[in-house]
């Protein structure tokens, strides 16, 4: 039996606290040094009251160590690799610590200077403005899925409908399916009243005009900053929207898993 065993407690947490924090080791390290098993180290020091490390700090020392080589080093994530990073920090927030950071953010709102609230106010304008003539970044994210799967997609696509100038946001021409990202501007008051009344207006307009000549229609209606993992589901609902043979159909997303999609069929 490994002799590291029938030391005494204190003895073990002595070894253990030395090699794991002063000398850096991981408890994979420290247990080939005493030619065992990483769980038996691991419970012990979990027995003894050691903290253990988060695991990125662990990799950080290894790295800077040389002992671990960094997988992503001189080279790009894949999209899937991205994917896959975004789903899992996204699967590991509860509702608790998504409470706790809308109330971190509300303070830091609402701590805010007025110059810094109107500082921000101008950039959240201008980045509307500027998601208007480049596409927002649910469109462009959009537009690169919709090309892997296979579809033939144009971005921003103008003078669809005869005397209409008119742009739409993603257009499936073999499809004859017409996409809509609808921001925040689309859903609440951003500039002025009159302005949004009028975008109402010509969104309901740029509906009839692209159903009366034949295409079916996809509104995704969306009001909140939204992440990676949050524009993957998005999609997800979209390729199911386009299987489907609706005129109109809207995909709500609201940050609601269970309630995302709501879908309405305009005859």
């Amino acid at each position: 039996m490994n002799k590291f065993f029938n030391l005494s407690d204190k003895d073990k947490k002595s070894f253990i606290n030395k090699e794991y924090n002063k000398n850096n080791r991981s408890i994979r390290e420290i247990a080939q040094i005493l030619n065992t098993y990483p769980n038996k180290i691991r419970r012990e020091a979990l027995r003894l009251g050691l903290e253990l490390k988060p695991r990125g700090q662990i990799q950080s020392e290894l790295l800077q160590r040389g002992v671990s080589k960094n997988p992503t080093e001189g080279r790009e994530r894949t999209e899937k690799e991205k994917d896959k990073i975004a789903i899992s920090i996204s699967n590991s927030y509860t509702s608790e610590s998504k409470r706790k950071l809308s109330k971190i953010s509300k303070e830091r709102s609402d701590n805010r200077s007025q110059d810094e609230r109107e500082s921000f106010a101008r950039k959240s304008h201008e980045g509307i403005r500027q998601a208007a003539v480049t596409g927002s970044k649910l469109e462009i994210f959009l537009y690169d899925r919709l090309i892997e799967e296979g579809f033939r997609c144009v971005a921003h696509e103008k003078h669809l409908v005869d005397n209409e100038k008119m742009h739409i946001d993603l257009l499936l021409p073999e499809e004859m399916i017409a996409i809509e990202v609808d921001g925040i501007s689309h859903q609440q008051i951003v500039w002025s009243q009159k302005s949004y009344e009028n975008k109402t207006v010509a969104d309901l307009k740029k509906n009839g005009l692209l159903i009366s000549d034949g295409y079916d229609v996809i509104r995704i209606k969306y009001s909140r900053n939204i992440s990676r993992a949050d524009m993957i589901k998005i999609m997800d609902l979209l390729l199911t929207a386009i299987s489907k043979t609706e005129q109109y159909q809207e995909i709500i997303y609201d940050h609601k898993p269970k309630d995302n999609a709501k879908s309405k069929t305009k005859n």
